[in-house]
């Protein structure tokens, strides 16, 4: 244990080394460079949050003791990464004709900086001052009861994942938190030792490579579960084992650098054709043979063939879709004065109580609304992120009230569950829930929302688990 704590300071320094490194050579390139012939203040600004953004990641890696999951952090990520970094360029293309001005990105740079400031405010203000959440059934150690998690609960929640695919039960939901509780679960006993070598096996070599092939979306040629998955394994690790690992973030944004276009390029095969593969392993094949042909048998010859970083950044440029919306509310589209967030209070109902509970399609409505998609396209979803929302609700008022209120949730939910979770229940239950914070780039209500459901079925399925290993126990 002593050792596996000097190589996670010693890794931590190192990363902290490499944040300075590569943060100098960026910004100096770009402000030197300049080869987008961005305004030098946009440049500034955008150098700005990329730093105040990574400060929390820079105190999570210098920390000593205990290491928790780091949801600040990863929440400041996106705001220097999807916000910062978009002030050093100009995507070729984004969204069809959506152009925005240099003027328009400095209000939207001024409107991230505001926003980031709010939310951290109100982490501050919550920041210690509510009490962990007691709960005798999270804090429960059980080696017996991790085994039942990898061997039973697990395989039971895939076999009703695919089930209600099938059948059409409208649970997928309250299926797939209870699934990731028990996956995260397994992958958090296997790295704390508490479970025996079959167990360990079955996780390694068996629950990881399912999880990921069926549901992290590859065959359906999206990307975001290279994310989703490589946050789980990540922070695990570090949680788990006290080990940092800089190299596993590299290989997550190279991978989403050169597999975005590739994406685009599958999109455009299969939608296209009329004899659609449907089984996942034709989809797969798809999409490996597309990647193959591009970089390594000469490329391809579709209109997707822009520089890397125009092709892959544009997919995660927010600052261009807030210059947008700041630039056409109110002058052309009204406020929506909290539309956008009502379904908060309808989210946490499942469709199988509520069948005629309205579709969660605000990714296009919003977009049709203010005239981001053609006339007639209802079916693309265009990621509206939560600043972008904000003000489109209330405006710099919005942005600035609404921050300061996630900053105070993120930082309850840090106290509630995060602090001190260091039994598999407790931190599965915890990283689900907080990972709604990590790459907010979907609407409020969708993400938030999410987050309740995933935290009234997680807590369900951990009691309900609990409670009858602990009677099985007893009969025994």
């Amino acid at each position: 244990m002593t050792a596996i704590a000097v190589l996670a300071i010693r890794n931590g320094r190192l990363t902290r080394r490499l944040m300075v490194v590569v943060g100098v050579l960026v910004v100096a390139y770009y402000l030197v460079v300049n080869p987008y012939n961005k305004d030098t203040i946009n440049i500034v600004l955008g150098a700005l949050m990329l730093v105040l953004g990574m400060i929390p990641l820079w105190r999570w890696l210098g920390r000593r003791g205990p290491v928790e999951i780091p949801v600040l952090a990863l929440h400041g990520i996106f705001y220097s990464v999807c916000f910062g970094f978009a002030g050093f360029i100009t995507p070729v293309k984004f969204m069809g004709e959506l152009t925005v001005t240099e003027a328009e990105n400095t209000a939207a740079l001024f409107a991230a900086l505001l926003s980031w400031g709010a939310l951290c405010l109100g982490y501050w203000l919550v920041f210690g001052r509510t009490r962990r959440l007691q709960t005798q059934f999270l804090d429960i150690e059980s080696k017996q009861l991790n085994e039942a998690v990898v061997v039973v609960a697990y395989p039971v929640l895939i076999l009703l994942s695919i089930g209600d695919a099938r059948l059409g039960l409208a649970l997928d939901q309250i299926i797939a938190a209870m699934r990731l509780i028990a996956f995260i679960w397994a992958l958090f006993s296997a790295l704390r030792g508490q479970l025996s070598t079959r167990g360990r096996i079955l996780v390694w070599f068996l629950l990881l490579p399912v999880e990921i092939l069926l549901f992290a979306g590859f065959d359906e040629a999206r990307l975001l579960g290279l994310l989703v998955y490589g946050q789980i394994l990540g922070v695990s690790l570090a949680v788990g084992r006290r080990v940092v690992y800089p190299a596993m973030a590299v290989f997550v944004v190279v991978a989403f650098a050169l597999l975005d276009p590739v994406k685009a390029e599958v999109r455009t095969i299969t939608w296209s054709n009329t004899a659609e593969p449907t089984s996942m392993t034709d989809r797969l094949g798809i999409f490996a043979a597309v990647a193959a042909q591009r970089y390594l048998g000469g490329g391809y010859s579709t209109a997707y063939s822009d520089g890397l970083v125009d092709e892959s950044f544009s997919r995660i440029n927010h600052l261009h879709t807030l210059s947008a919306v700041i630039a056409d509310t109110p002058r052309r589209v009204e406020f929506s004065y909290g539309e956008t967030l009502i379904p908060l209070l309808t989210k946490w109902i499942p469709r199988a109580i509520w069948p005629d509970k309205p579709l969660e399609n605000l990714g296009n409505r919003w977009a049709q609304k203010y005239g981001y998609l053609g006339a007639r396209d209802d079916v693309t979803a265009y990621n509206l992120p939560w600043v972008p929302e904000m003000f489109i609700n209330f405006g710099w008022l919005g942005v600035g009230s609404l921050s300061l209120l996630v900053g105070a949730l993120i930082g309850w939910v840090r106290n509630a569950l995060i602090v001190g979770a260091s039994t598999p229940a407790r931190y599965s239950l915890a990283l689900l829930v907080s990972s709604s914070f990590f790459f907010p780039e979907s609407n409020i209500s969708l993400e938030i929302g999410g987050m309740i459901v995933s935290a009234v079925s997680g807590a369900a399925f951990i009691f309900a688990l609990v409670v009858i290993t602990k009677a099985k126990a007893e009969r025994s």
